[in-house]
């Protein structure tokens, strides 16, 4: 076990070297390699797909050869596997523990059988070799694995339960860097992207350490890039690279670049400056870019061409954006009829959950459930809906089509939101406030917030407010929401995404989900929120590539 992974993959490539002496011309292979053990190198630059056949590897019946598995930290936790003998770097206290008891873990090998060696590693001078970890960490365990001589689980907690607390403090230090406040929690709830279309960042929260990651996957692509098209990432494809190493030599070679998704304009844009870098992005990397390995995994400095993922028609959704909407495509659909389905849906969720929901949060479901797609009817989504309407389905009064075989791959305005409209109109029929919100939320991309993006289609009236492709005063006609409930014809109020309350004393849009908020918790109402995107997700599944049957 070593700290780093690349240190990892050059000692799996020099055991690979020696394992293969034989080979070399001329020379007689030594004794002890003329059986060739079984190597596995496991760290966490892999993709999913490799690294999960790698640990099926290590976890199966030992061969008659042996095995031996060279690993960073990802063994520490979570990893079931016994060795009779352990390597280890010189490491804080706390992750040599953990990798003491990955030796001899069931007792299946005798005292003098295990064994555990460890080495020592320069924590001075300035090429340090103690990172990712704090030197002086390294330096307190050192000065306590010097005076044992067995680190079995009785030895290491007998030597640790005679120590001062103070020294027991620095084996075991902790430092708050970042405290979830109250505040910063509700903070998290809103997940309104910013006005460049990016999400808040929550690294801070969840990650340890400065060295971050970005995420990378391979494609096939044509030398013009990828197109708009160009199916979302899976999470078998996805594979973690070091932020610092991904600028500083993936880039910068020659040749090398990547592509990124801006979800405001709907398109991926070439890579190549470190400026545009930072932790937690997705990119794209053409197949034949090089950078990684099914035996090394992430390698900046690899060169042959990287195969890709098979993709499944079940994986082929295409990116996510502001202004488009997955589950969209499938059959002819009316709103009526989707609503029925994800109606249907929800009650059966609902019966599943028993007494969990108060009556009041049932009724709100069951309203959202109803009124969600009512903004479909809305003109710009009506026209994104594209192809040959079936001549038998001509819609009577009141029928908007909800989904339909292929759509315009952009909304005449850019990051158009008909469940915006759907929410916004639910308000000015006069439906409760929570099921208002849920129909909001549906899709993830409208909460707490209401306001305008870049690059919008801005109304040809200077004064007149708009968002998200809505503009102020937009008629949503009388619609056919299902099982004989029919809306009536509004004009969607947008004075709602102003603070303060209205002229005539009404709440704003933020005061009403500020108030959910306060009264249902945020993760109440994000539970709710999660049963009406289940449903509605179910609902459209049943359609997914298939004709809705004529009516």
């Amino acid at each position: 076990v070593v700290n780093t992974v690349k240190r990892a993959q050059l000692l799996f490539a020099e055991l690979q070297k020696a394992t293969r002496v034989e080979e070399q011309r001329g020379k007689r292979p030594p004794k002890k390699l003329s059986i060739r053990p079984e190597l596995i190198l496991l760290h966490s630059h892999f993709r999913p797909v490799e690294r999960e056949e790698k640990l099926r590897r290590v976890l199966a019946a030992l061969p008659p050869q042996g095995r031996v598995v060279i690993s960073t930290q990802v063994v520490e936790a979570g990893v079931d596997i016994s060795a009779c003998t352990l390597f280890t770097e010189l490491a804080p206290w706390s992750s040599l523990v953990q990798r003491f008891g990955r030796c001899n873990r069931y007792g299946e090998f005798t005292a003098s059988e295990a064994r555990v060696y460890w080495m020592d590693l320069e924590t001075s001078g300035k090429k340090n070799a103690a990172a990712p970890y704090d030197a002086d960490q390294l330096d307190v365990a050192r000065s306590e694995l010097k005076k044992l001589k067995e680190v079995g689980p009785q030895a290491l907690r007998d030597h640790v339960d005679q120590l001062p607390l103070k020294r027991k403090a620095k084996l075991y230090p902790y430092t708050v860097e970042h405290v979830l406040r109250r505040p910063d929690l509700l903070d998290l709830f809103d997940t309104t992207p910013d006005l460049s279309g990016n999400d808040i960042d929550v690294a801070r929260y969840i990650r340890e350490g400065e060295e971050l990651d970005v995420q990378v996957f391979w494609r096939d692509i044509s030398e013009d890039g990828p197109s708009p098209l160009t199916p979302a990432p899976t999470r078998r494809e996805l594979c973690t690279a070091p932020v610092g190493k991904f600028k500083s030599i993936f880039l910068k070679a020659p040749r090398h670049y990547a592509y990124l998704w801006d979800p405001l304009a709907e398109q991926w844009f070439r890579v190549h400056a470190a400026q545009d870098i930072y932790p937690g992005q997705v990119f794209l990397i053409p197949a034949d870019m090089g950078g990684y390995s099914a035996d090394l995994g992430w390698e900046a400095s690899l060169t042959e061409r990287v195969e890709p993922m098979d993709l499944t028609v079940e994986d082929a959704l295409s990116q996510d954006a502001t202004g488009r909407d997955l589950y969209l495509t499938g059959g002819w659909q009316t709103v009526a009829e989707h609503t029925d389905e994800v109606v249907r849906e929800v009650r059966i969720i609902l019966n599943a959950l028993g007494a969990l929901l108060t009556t009041e949060q049932q009724e709100a479901v069951l309203t959202a459930a109803r009124w969600h797609d009512w903004g479909k009817a809305h003109e710009v989504f009506q026209a994104a809906l594209t192809g040959k309407h079936p001549a038998d389905r001509n819609l009577s009064l009141g029928e908007a089509w909800a989904k339909a075989p292929t759509r315009d791959t952009h909304y005449a305005r850019p990051a158009f939101r008909h469940e915006l409209a759907s929410a916004l109109g639910m308000v000015a029929a006069g439906k409760p406030d929570l099921a208002c919100y849920l129909a909001a939320a549906h899709h993830g991309k409208v909460r707490l917030a209401i306001r305008s993006l870049p690059d919008e289609k801005r109304p040809p009236e200077p004064e007149r407010r708009f968002a998200r492709g809505i503009w102020d005063g937009d008629p949503l006609p009388v619609t056919q929401l299902g099982d004989g409930e029919t809306t009536p014809a509004i004009t969607i109020p947008l004075s709602l995404m102003e603070l303060g309350r209205s002229p005539d004393g009404k709440p704003s849009w933020a005061e009403r989900i500020l108030t959910l908020r306060e009264a249902l918790g945020p993760f109440r109402l994000a539970y709710l929120e999660m049963l009406l995107r289940a449903a509605d997700m179910r609902a459209s599944a049943v359609h997914s590539l298939q004709e809705v049957p004529n009516a």
